[in-house]
Protein backbone atom coordinates (compact mmCIF):
# COMPACT_ATOMS: atom_id res chain seq x y z
CA UNK A 1 0.00 0.00 0.00
CA UNK A 2 3.01 2.23 -0.30
CA UNK A 3 4.38 4.02 -3.33
CA UNK A 4 7.96 4.80 -4.28
CA UNK A 5 9.09 8.13 -5.66
CA UNK A 6 7.74 7.06 -9.07
CA UNK A 7 4.57 5.10 -9.74
CA UNK A 8 4.22 2.30 -12.27
CA UNK A 9 2.52 4.75 -14.65
CA UNK A 10 5.52 7.06 -14.56
CA UNK A 11 3.84 9.77 -12.50
CA UNK A 12 6.29 11.40 -10.14
CA UNK A 13 5.25 11.36 -6.51
CA UNK A 14 6.95 13.67 -4.02
CA UNK A 15 8.93 12.12 -1.18
CA UNK A 16 6.70 11.42 1.78
CA UNK A 17 3.53 11.30 -0.30
CA UNK A 18 1.35 8.64 -1.91
CA UNK A 19 -0.10 8.82 -5.37
CA UNK A 20 -3.84 9.63 -5.34
CA UNK A 21 -4.91 6.00 -5.96
CA UNK A 22 -2.64 4.69 -3.18
CA UNK A 23 -3.81 7.42 -0.81
CA UNK A 24 -7.42 6.45 -1.55
CA UNK A 25 -6.71 2.79 -0.74
CA UNK A 26 -4.88 3.64 2.49
CA UNK A 27 -7.60 6.07 3.51
CA UNK A 28 -10.27 3.41 2.96
CA UNK A 29 -8.27 0.91 4.99
CA UNK A 30 -7.83 3.29 7.89
CA UNK A 31 -11.50 4.21 7.86
CA UNK A 32 -12.17 0.52 8.46
CA UNK A 33 -9.56 0.40 11.26
CA UNK A 34 -10.80 3.57 12.95
CA UNK A 35 -14.43 2.52 12.56
CA UNK A 36 -13.83 -0.90 14.10
CA UNK A 37 -11.87 0.64 16.99
CA UNK A 38 -14.47 3.32 17.74
CA UNK A 39 -17.28 0.76 17.53
CA UNK A 40 -15.45 -1.61 19.89
CA UNK A 41 -14.69 1.19 22.33
CA UNK A 42 -18.26 2.50 22.43
CA UNK A 43 -19.71 -0.98 22.88
CA UNK A 44 -17.17 -1.73 25.60
CA UNK A 45 -18.06 1.45 27.47
CA UNK A 46 -21.82 0.91 27.51
CA UNK A 47 -24.25 -1.46 29.14
CA UNK A 48 -27.64 -1.13 27.58
CA UNK A 49 -28.10 2.61 27.06
CA UNK A 50 -25.86 3.58 29.99
CA UNK A 51 -22.36 4.98 29.41
CA UNK A 52 -20.00 3.58 32.04
CA UNK A 53 -16.86 5.67 32.52
CA UNK A 54 -15.42 3.16 35.06
CA UNK A 55 -15.03 0.68 32.18
CA UNK A 56 -12.16 2.82 30.92
CA UNK A 57 -10.07 1.29 33.72
CA UNK A 58 -10.03 -1.96 31.75
CA UNK A 59 -6.96 -2.30 29.54
CA UNK A 60 -9.08 -3.62 26.65
CA UNK A 61 -11.19 -0.46 26.46
CA UNK A 62 -8.17 1.75 27.04
CA UNK A 63 -6.01 0.16 24.34
CA UNK A 64 -8.92 0.15 21.88
CA UNK A 65 -9.43 3.87 22.47
CA UNK A 66 -5.77 4.54 21.70
CA UNK A 67 -6.03 2.62 18.43
CA UNK A 68 -9.17 4.60 17.55
CA UNK A 69 -7.41 7.91 18.25
CA UNK A 70 -4.22 7.05 16.35
CA UNK A 71 -6.13 5.63 13.38
CA UNK A 72 -8.24 8.78 13.25
CA UNK A 73 -5.06 10.83 13.49
CA UNK A 74 -3.63 8.94 10.51
CA UNK A 75 -6.75 9.79 8.52
CA UNK A 76 -6.44 13.53 9.11
CA UNK A 77 -2.65 13.68 8.73
CA UNK A 78 -2.66 14.40 4.95
CA UNK A 79 -4.88 17.41 5.63
CA UNK A 80 -2.65 19.06 8.22
CA UNK A 81 0.99 18.13 7.51
CA UNK A 82 1.49 20.10 4.32
CA UNK A 83 0.16 17.48 1.96
CA UNK A 84 2.27 14.60 3.22
CA UNK A 85 0.76 11.16 3.47
CA UNK A 86 1.16 10.79 7.24
CA UNK A 87 2.90 12.06 10.33
CA UNK A 88 6.70 12.07 10.14
CA UNK A 89 7.06 9.61 13.01
CA UNK A 90 4.98 6.60 13.94
CA UNK A 91 5.64 6.55 17.68
CA UNK A 92 2.03 6.99 18.78
CA UNK A 93 0.80 4.44 16.26
CA UNK A 94 3.51 2.00 17.38
CA UNK A 95 2.57 2.48 21.02
CA UNK A 96 -1.13 1.87 20.33
CA UNK A 97 -0.29 -1.22 18.28
CA UNK A 98 1.88 -2.55 21.10
CA UNK A 99 -0.83 -2.02 23.72
CA UNK A 100 -3.58 -3.63 21.66
CA UNK A 101 -1.29 -6.58 20.90
CA UNK A 102 -0.98 -7.10 24.65
CA UNK A 103 -4.79 -7.21 24.76
CA UNK A 104 -4.81 -9.77 21.95
CA UNK A 105 -2.38 -12.04 23.83
CA UNK A 106 -3.57 -11.66 27.43
CA UNK A 107 -7.30 -12.06 26.78
CA UNK A 108 -7.25 -15.73 25.67
CA UNK A 109 -4.11 -16.87 27.53
CA UNK A 110 -4.52 -15.33 30.99
CA UNK A 111 -8.21 -14.47 31.14
CA UNK A 112 -9.60 -17.50 29.29
CA UNK A 113 -11.66 -15.02 27.35
CA UNK A 114 -14.21 -15.97 24.75
CA UNK A 115 -15.45 -14.02 21.76
CA UNK A 116 -19.18 -14.45 22.30
CA UNK A 117 -20.29 -10.84 21.98
CA UNK A 118 -19.52 -8.14 19.43
CA UNK A 119 -17.63 -5.81 21.77
CA UNK A 120 -15.38 -8.69 22.83
CA UNK A 121 -14.77 -9.69 19.23
CA UNK A 122 -13.88 -6.15 18.24
CA UNK A 123 -11.71 -5.16 21.21
CA UNK A 124 -9.91 -8.46 21.74
CA UNK A 125 -9.53 -9.79 18.22
CA UNK A 126 -10.58 -7.65 15.26
CA UNK A 127 -9.03 -4.33 16.31
CA UNK A 128 -5.70 -5.84 17.44
CA UNK A 129 -5.35 -7.84 14.21
CA UNK A 130 -6.22 -4.82 12.04
CA UNK A 131 -3.78 -2.62 13.98
CA UNK A 132 -0.99 -5.17 13.57
CA UNK A 133 -1.66 -5.43 9.84
CA UNK A 134 -1.65 -1.65 9.62
CA UNK A 135 1.75 -1.50 11.28
CA UNK A 136 3.30 -4.33 9.28
CA UNK A 137 1.88 -3.53 5.84
CA UNK A 138 0.63 0.05 5.67
CA UNK A 139 2.41 3.39 5.77
CA UNK A 140 6.03 4.32 6.10
CA UNK A 141 6.47 6.19 9.36
CA UNK A 142 7.17 2.93 11.23
CA UNK A 143 10.83 3.41 10.34
CA UNK A 144 10.79 6.85 11.94
CA UNK A 145 10.57 5.33 15.43
CA UNK A 146 13.86 5.62 17.31
CA UNK A 147 15.41 2.63 19.08
CA UNK A 148 14.38 4.03 22.47
CA UNK A 149 10.76 4.43 21.39
CA UNK A 150 9.64 1.12 22.98
CA UNK A 151 11.20 2.25 26.25
CA UNK A 152 9.05 5.37 26.19
CA UNK A 153 6.00 3.22 25.47
CA UNK A 154 6.37 1.81 28.99
CA UNK A 155 5.27 5.17 30.39
CA UNK A 156 1.59 4.59 29.67
CA UNK A 157 1.41 1.16 31.38
CA UNK A 158 3.28 2.61 34.36
CA UNK A 159 0.76 5.44 34.60
CA UNK A 160 -2.09 2.95 34.18
CA UNK A 161 -0.82 0.81 37.05
CA UNK A 162 -1.91 3.07 39.98
CA UNK A 163 -5.29 3.56 38.29
CA UNK A 164 -5.68 -0.20 38.12
CA UNK A 165 -4.68 -0.65 41.76
CA UNK A 166 -7.10 2.01 43.03
CA UNK A 167 -9.94 0.66 40.88
CA UNK A 168 -9.27 -2.94 41.98
CA UNK A 169 -9.02 -2.04 45.66
CA UNK A 170 -12.29 -0.12 45.47
CA UNK A 171 -14.26 -3.22 44.51
CA UNK A 172 -12.51 -6.33 43.21
CA UNK A 173 -9.54 -7.04 40.92
CA UNK A 174 -10.38 -6.15 37.35
CA UNK A 175 -8.40 -9.19 36.23
CA UNK A 176 -8.27 -12.32 38.37
CA UNK A 177 -4.62 -13.10 37.76
CA UNK A 178 -3.60 -9.51 38.58
CA UNK A 179 -4.72 -9.02 42.18
CA UNK A 180 -2.91 -6.24 44.12
CA UNK A 181 -3.57 -8.15 47.36
CA UNK A 182 -1.70 -11.24 46.24
CA UNK A 183 2.01 -11.87 46.65
CA UNK A 184 2.54 -12.55 42.95
CA UNK A 185 1.18 -9.16 41.89
CA UNK A 186 4.60 -7.55 41.47
CA UNK A 187 5.83 -10.53 39.48
CA UNK A 188 2.90 -10.30 37.06
CA UNK A 189 3.42 -6.56 36.68
CA UNK A 190 7.06 -7.13 35.72
CA UNK A 191 6.06 -9.86 33.27
CA UNK A 192 3.52 -7.59 31.59
CA UNK A 193 5.97 -4.68 31.41
CA UNK A 194 8.56 -7.01 29.88
CA UNK A 195 5.95 -8.14 27.35
CA UNK A 196 5.25 -4.53 26.38
CA UNK A 197 8.97 -3.93 25.94
CA UNK A 198 9.43 -7.10 23.89
CA UNK A 199 6.45 -6.43 21.64
CA UNK A 200 7.49 -2.82 21.20
CA UNK A 201 11.01 -3.74 20.10
CA UNK A 202 9.58 -6.36 17.75
CA UNK A 203 7.51 -3.68 16.03
CA UNK A 204 10.48 -1.32 16.00
CA UNK A 205 12.49 -4.05 14.23
CA UNK A 206 9.66 -4.57 11.73
CA UNK A 207 9.77 -0.87 10.89
CA UNK A 208 13.52 -0.96 10.34
CA UNK A 209 13.27 -4.10 8.23
CA UNK A 210 10.59 -2.57 6.02
CA UNK A 211 12.74 0.50 5.48
CA UNK A 212 15.66 -1.70 4.43
CA UNK A 213 13.66 -3.95 2.10
CA UNK A 214 11.05 -1.59 0.67
CA UNK A 215 12.24 1.83 -0.55
CA UNK A 216 8.70 3.23 -0.28
CA UNK A 217 8.64 2.31 3.42
CA UNK A 218 11.57 4.54 4.35
CA UNK A 219 10.92 7.27 6.91
CA UNK A 220 8.94 10.33 5.97
CA UNK A 221 11.24 13.33 6.38
CA UNK A 222 10.32 16.78 7.55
Amino acid sequence: MDTDSTTTTGTVVSAGRWSPPALAVVTGWRIVLAGAAWAGFVLGMTRGDVWRWPNLAYWSQFSTLLVALTATGSLVAPLVVRGRSEWPRGSLRGAATTYTTLTLVVFPLLLSGTYDDLDGQLMHLVVPVLAILDWVLVGRNQAGVRWFGPLLWLIVPLLYLPVYVVRSNASRPLYGFLDPARGDFTGWVLILLAAVLLIGHLYWAVGRARAALVPAARPVRG
